[in-house]
């Protein structure tokens, strides 16, 4: 998985230059995908299935724990509307909870497909989705762009898997499924947005993800173009100098304006240790939902022969924004330089931890020893519903994909 193909070194020379990236510069065939290449790999779905077979443990503690959901009900219906309207704080809220909670039991029962390899869970698994191919039309509202993305990056794990294991799903059933990606989803998430990092971050894993369910290489390449651009300046790193790298809508500018920088991080003015994140400042869980978005985007990439866990700093800005931002949940005071001296949120990161737990210290050898704790004391994960659902089943100890 660590070679070098042509797309790795279009990613690494956009890196290393940026005036000599362009999204045309690769354009794949569909046989340049893996698949199942969402998130989860043919090899890593073998692995999980064989933990369980064997009960060994933390997978099988967590399988439990995902089979428990009422979720998992196969009498459960889904419940599709045509046009999903969500609003500020969930007013209006048209759809929004049933369109990512019937995107998780698609996932669910995918996963179930292949550990049990009973065939009422890929029936089940097809039937939210035919539901929802089969009636959507739309998103509206100012939290459209979000929903969707939330949405899109679960719908592609669950189609992925039962698309590629002989499972069943009819060629007009992949197809409408298909066209719902490109034509309701996809214009909601290919394009960078004002609403801010969280967003962003979200809109470029469910750009990535649709790119691989859709064997469109371009797609799959807009969203690692703006990956690149926008996950750096997500994560301050003391490499970057005096100030953490601007979003990039401020480094359009010719000079950063350090008063609109202050205020993206949420009035943060000094940065003095690795990993503090424009939500740090702010709240844990919104900490929790960039480092979510980012390992996401980098494990689909990492599949498809992308890596940019080691090929990048990116896992390296992971690591330290899992590290710093679980100290400082945990910790009794914060420094005084750190958010005006105001104090962090005392929650924490939650479930996001896995993955790049798994990446940089399972397969690349970093100690992370406040996120492998963290990890530890909270297995089993579970699922937010919005784009995190069952790491510790998923990823926990996988050595490569």
């Amino acid at each position: 998985m660590f070679g070098v193909n042509t797309l790795q070194l279009t990613v690494l020379s956009r890196l290393l230059l940026p005036s000599v990236w362009a999204q045309d510069q690769w354009v794949n065939s569909s046989s340049a995908f893996k698949h199942p290449g969402v998130l989860l790999s043919q090899s890593q779905l073998d692995f999980v299935a064989d933990r369980i077979a064997a009960a060994d443990q933390p997978w099988t503690l967590a399988y439990a724990d995902m089979t428990g959901e009422t979720l998992a009900a196969l009498s459960r219906k889904p419940n599709p509307v045509a046009v999903v309207e969500c609003g500020p704080f969930s007013t209006p809220d048209i759809g929004c909870a049933p369109e990512r909670s019937d995107a998780a039991a698609a996932y669910l029962n995918a996963l179930r497909w292949v550990i049990e390899g009973k065939q009422e869970h890929a029936n089940k698994a097809i039937e939210y989705m035919d539901a929802w191919s089969g009636n959507l039309t739309g998103h509206l509202n100012v939290n459209a762009g979000l929903q969707a993305a939330w949405s899109a990056s679960v719908w592609t794990r669950a189609a992925e898997i039962i698309r590629y294991t002989n499972a069943g799903w009819s060629n007009a059933g992949i197809s409408r499924f298909e066209s719902l990606m490109r034509d309701i989803y996809l214009p909601q998430v290919s394009q960078s947005t004002d609403k801010g990092m969280n967003w962003e971050l979200v809109l470029i894993e469910a750009t990535i993800h649709i790119g691989v369910f859709l064997n469109d290489g371009a797609v799959f390449s807009n969203g690692l173009d703006r990956l690149t651009t926008w996950a750096p300046a997500f994560v301050y790193l003391q490499s970057d100098g005096a100030l953490p790298k601007p979003p990039p809508f401020m480094a359009n500018t010719t000079s950063v304006n350090q008063t609109q920088l202050f205020a993206y991080w949420g009035g943060q003015t000094t940065f003095q240790a690795d990993g503090i994140t424009t939500e740090t400042c702010q709240e844990m869980k919104r900490v929790g939902y960039g480092i979510t978005a980012i390992s996401h985007a980098l494990e689909t990439a990492y599949i498809q022969d992308v890596d940019l866990w080691s090929g990048s700093d990116l896992g390296g800005r992971l690591q330290a924004a899992s590290d710093f931002n679980i100290e400082q949940a945990d910790a009794a005071s914060t420094p005084t330089w750190l958010c005006e001296g105001k104090g962090v949120d005392t929650t924490d990161i939650g479930g996001s931890t896995e993955i790049v737990l798994n990446a940089m210290h399972n397969r690349l050898s970093v100690q992370m020893w406040k996120t492998e704790s963290h990890t530890n004391r909270n297995r089993p994960m579970g699922a937010n519903y919005l784009n995190l659902a069952w790491e510790t089943l998923t990823h926990a100890g996988w050595p490569a994909a």
